[in-house]
């Protein structure tokens, strides 16, 4: 094989991998809004306001 087409099957696999990395943070990145965490009670019991 010579040396262009070794360099171009890099850039490709470059580019192929390039691309699963930024699907993978995409997913990520859009999972916690599809997903989002149950709302829960810490158990803290704020100060009533201030009041005149």
């Amino acid at each position: 094989m010579n040396q262009s087409k070794i360099n171009l099957k890099k850039r490709r696999d470059f580019r192929i991998v390039n691309l699963q990395l930024q699907a993978r943070v995409a997913e990520w990145q859009t999972q916690g809004t599809q997903n989002p965490p149950i709302a829960r009670s810490c158990g803290f019991d704020s100060r009533p306001g201030h009041h005149n």
